[in-house]
């Protein structure tokens, strides 16, 4: 569907020849593909937008880079923005032949197949996705008739997104449809959405991990809103700009982030894990307990600045992951 843009630079961001993000080791850009440069077995940090580092101030300031400082392996970004669990799976697919020397996956996720879940996006086999609508809009694409472009004219404001112009009738224009923003999505529909597709994909690292001798763990992301952390002052203000924006999707989801339903997903999710010899461990523990109140972690409620992913990676450290 989509994938990080390749052979990106500025002076916050690069990307790969594929589009994955360079991480650092040894004050130098890490190859995503070839042997580590001392020859030590490499590790594979998988995820989303917070794997990818968005908030990061740099290359060097993203997970699998401070990851990097301490450990004997070499550790790589396979983070892409805007991905669900299955896009993680499928990437990791299509190239986990050219990693060279991988010895351990590192799934730093949760949180995308909740949001896509809490949004509505209608799942088919592969999941829900972003953008999925977008793209089922343009493959879906024909031409209209005079007629047609003039009904499209005149009720497209009024409709949702997803109405076939071509064939539409006067009635389906009339007859409700299910919000995209998923405003009215039940919180216990949104949690068995995303652990629906946990749970084959889940199984489907464990097979294809085990035979090539990868060790695979899974470690929930951190929400603010799912730990026990006085937000800071940066935080506050941050969080209070982003609810003026007019594209501001918390409001569709902040009954799907609350701490009963990190409770519930934590503990399936741990459950789903261990069916499959998966380790599992939840970083919200290192955020909350008050360890860090008044203490600035958030760009917003849930992608992590440089302190914010120096403190992921200390717990992925201290779970004996690297």
């Amino acid at each position: 569907m989509s994938f990080n843009e390749p052979g990106f630079s500025s002076e916050v961001v690069h990307t790969d020849a594929r589009g994955y993000r360079l991480s650092t080791r040894n004050g130098a850009a890490l190859d995503n593909f070839g042997p580590a440069p001392g020859g030590e077995p490499t590790g594979l940090v998988v995820g989303a937008s917070v794997t990818f580092g968005v908030g990061a101030s740099r290359d060097e300031q993203t997970i699998s880079s401070i990851l990097n400082e301490t450990s004997a392996a070499a550790w790589r970004n396979a983070g892409g923005k805007a991905i669900s669990s299955t896009q993680e799976l499928v990437l990791f697919m299509i190239d986990h032949g050219d990693f060279a020397d991988l010895e351990r996956v590192v799934l730093f996720s949760g949180v995308a197949e909740l949001v896509v879940a809490a949004l509505g996006i209608d799942a088919d086999r592969c999941g829900p996705m972003f953008y999925l609508d977008s793209y089922q809009r343009r493959m879906n694409r024909r031409r209209l008739s005079a007629r047609r472009r003039v009904m499209k004219a005149v009720f497209d404001p009024f409709v949702g997104p997803r109405t076939d112009w071509a064939s539409a009738s006067l009635g389906d224009l009339f007859r409700p449809q299910r919000a995209v923003d998923g405003r009215a999505a039940d919180s216990g529909d949104v949690v068995e959405s995303a652990l629906k597709f946990y749970r084959r994909n889940l199984s489907i690292w464990s097979r294809l991990c085990r035979p090539l001798g990868v060790d695979v763990a899974f470690v929930l992301q951190p929400v603010m809103t799912w730990i026990d952390k006085r937000p800071s002052e940066e935080e506050v203000d941050l969080a209070a700009e982003l609810d003026t924006r007019h594209s501001n999707t918390w409001n569709a989801m902040r009954d799907h982030f609350t701490a009963e339903t990190h409770s519930r997903y934590a503990a399936v999710l741990a459950q789903i894990c261990a069916a499959e010899g998966i380790s599992f461990f939840d970083s919200n523990e290192a955020f909350g307990h008050g360890s860090h109140h008044d203490e600035w972690l958030f760009v917003d409620r849930v992608h992590l600045n440089d302190r914010g992913n120096r403190v992921a990676a200390d717990y992925i450290r201290g779970c004996g992951l690297a």
